[in-house]
């Protein structure tokens, strides 16, 4: 009988210890698997705050950008306009006294064209195109020349008539620049 008793324990015992291992590796499985989801999910959210924080800081730049370039083309306005008015100082001086003048500008006038030179000089070190930045260095260039008192009346003319050039050359590209950025923005 306790053969018997023992025999069929046998099978009962391998059902119990099968069921076990089964509920087991069931279980580690389960974990296995779940483990793996959190890492993809974490993953994907990471990369998903990742991308928010690169277009944040994309957004920032582009605006930073056109902020920068809308007050570059009023700095440059002004600084057109202050230097034609010394510009016009000279000529004026040049024609009374039939020589180009070693005389003071008017003090407001000068103080302006000296502000509206140090407020290109801020703003264009700040500019991402290359050729705004050359094109406003060549506008500085040719208003310092305009103005300088070494310069002769047809000297002084001509950079001004350049200057004016240039000018509508850096506002031009300005433009397309603000516009690429719009683009851009609305792609997104």
């Amino acid at each position: 009988m306790a053969a018997a008793a023992s025999s069929s324990l046998i099978p009962a015992i391998i059902a119990f210890a099968s069921g076990i291992i089964i509920a087991l590796i069931g279980f580690v499985s389960a974990v296995l698997i779940e483990s793996i989801r959190n890492k993809s999910v974490h993953k994907r959210e990471r990369d998903a705050r990742d991308a928010v924080r690169r277009d944040a800081l994309l957004e920032r730049r582009n605006e930073f950008q056109r902020q920068t370039l809308l007050a570059l083309q009023d700095s440059a306005m002004k600084l057109m306009q202050t230097t034609t008015a010394l510009h016009h100082a000279d000529l004026m001086s040049y024609h009374e006294e039939g020589k180009w003048p070693t005389k003071p500008y008017p003090a407001d006038t000068e103080r302006e064209n000296m502000l509206a030179n140090a407020q290109t000089a801020l703003l264009g070190v700040r500019v991402y195109d290359d050729v705004v930045r050359e094109r406003l260095q060549q506008l500085k260039d040719k208003c310092t020349f305009g103005t300088l008192p070494f310069s002769d009346e047809a000297l002084s003319r001509a950079a001004m008539r350049e200057a004016g050039i240039i000018f509508v050359q850096l506002n031009k590209r300005i433009g397309e620049v603000l516009r690429s950025l719009d683009d851009f923005e609305l792609q997104q």
